[in-house]
């Protein structure tokens, strides 16, 4: 989904960079998209009652050089760090004023990887690549 302020740079990112996101820091650009219209519905109103105005779109993305955070947190395969990637980034951005676990853990994966895959936070069951 585009807000029409984006829609003349759909893939730039830039509007993510704003305030950032779970997976990449203020001032970072990522393009988060989603793997069906329900999910990019969903994660584009997140938790208000009102759908703000917006365009969806389909885009063709290459996933390679991925890392799949869909089976979450795997105690003893991954660093304890990595379970922080779903924390309530906002809370601890906007609220609590402190850098959320999920930036490093993001900035952790994008060296190693080019895109991330996560389940949404706001549609159970939907997927959300981001970068």
């Amino acid at each position: 989904m585009l807000t029409p302020e984006w829609s003349y740079a759909a893939l730039s990112g830039a509007g993510a960079a704003r305030q950032g996101g779970r997976a990449n820091r203020q001032g970072v650009e990522a393009l988060y998209t989603s793997l069906d219209e329900h999910t990019a519905l969903r994660e584009y109103q997140q938790p208000s009652p009102l759908m703000p105005p917006g365009t969806l779109i389909t885009i063709s993305v290459r996933l390679s050089s991925v890392i799949d955070f869909r089976a979450r947190y795997v105690q003893g395969e991954w660093d304890p760090l990595w379970q922080d990637f779903f924390c309530d980034w906002r809370e601890l951005r906007f609220n609590q004023y402190v850098e959320p676990p999920s930036w490093v853990v993001a900035d952790i994966a994008m060296q190693q990887a080019k895109r991330l895959l996560f389940p949404s936070m706001a549609h159970h069951g939907g997927t959300s690549p981001a970068r």
